[in-house]
């Protein structure tokens, strides 16, 4: 019986966050698509296939292999062994996400008239990867809507605020809108 309850918790967790991602995301694309015109939006859309493109990796194995061994380091209470773990999966998300944005500099690179938009979108993959592997210790820790609610929503919001910002500011002409370009996307 109490694991039934504890099923319908996680579950109903999991739908409130879905449901909260779907409406940021809708109002990302709509400020978007209404705000950057074709060219830019185009551009956009480009950057960001790659870089999912790109985690693809980073997201096969090593964010389950830290849930499972953070879930078993918590039952021993193993903190030593926890913080031991965590370190590993960073330097390993490293030694995978570095070469990969490596690569989507290249491929980007060549598609690309903005090399700065270039760097840019390859120093993000790292930083994916980073959160990929706190996700995963907070789900082994029992978690599991703490640890996608980074993903689903904070990072969905701060990007449609930034959004926003930019676009205000943008709208001021401080800058070049070239440079808010590059910084959208």
């Amino acid at each position: 019986r109490g694991g039934v309850k504890v099923f319908a918790k996680l579950a109903t967790g999991g739908i409130v966050v879905k449901f909260m991602y779907m409406p940021i995301s809708f109002v990302i694309t709509v400020l978007l698509t209404r705000n950057l015109g074709p060219e830019i939006f185009g551009l956009y859309s480009i950057v960001a296939t790659a870089l999912y493109v790109a985690v693809i990796p980073l997201q096969a194995g090593l964010p389950i292999v830290v849930l499972r061994y953070v879930a078993q380091y918590d039952v021993e209470s193993s903190l030593e062994s926890t913080s031991y773990l965590l370190k590993w999966g960073r330097w390993s998300q490293l030694v995978i996400a570095v070469p990969l944005g490596v690569l989507l500099a290249f491929y980007l690179g060549q598609r690309l008239e903005s090399w700065l938009l270039v760097v840019l979108v390859a120093a993000i993959v790292p930083v994916l990867g980073d959160c990929l592997i706190r996700s995963g210790a907070l789900r082994g820790l029992g978690k599991p809507i703490v640890g996608f609610f980074p993903e689903q929503v904070v990072r969905p919001l701060a990007h449609a605020m930034l959004l926003l910002l930019l676009l205000y500011f943008a709208s001021l002409q401080f800058l070049p809108f070239s440079i808010y370009t590059i910084i959208i996307c």
